[in-house]
């Protein structure tokens, strides 16, 4: 069964939970691990959380993957 895709209604690939707005709004060939608020929380392996999502929220959101295409809030990484 195919699905009609609806105008402005994100896709299954496009929602990741933890991250401040939908995947793949961002600057084209960006993604998260691009962008300032993706923060690496140490431990036992690389997990990464969404500095965003926790300013818009309040809340700490479900870890995410760097390699996610970036969000409407993207901001890029200051450079050293």
């Amino acid at each position: 069964m195919r699905l009609t895709r609806i105008e402005g209604v994100p896709t299954r690939a496009e929602v990741k939970p933890g991250m401040a707005h939908f995947a793949y709004t961002g600057p084209a060939g960006k993604t998260c691990g691009d962008c300032r608020s993706c923060q690496i929380q140490t431990g036992r392996r690389e997990l990464y959380r969404c500095a965003a999502f926790k300013r818009l929220t309040g809340k700490i959101g479900n870890c995410i993957m760097k390699q996610f295409g970036a969000c409407k809030y993207f901001e890029p990484k200051q450079e050293h």
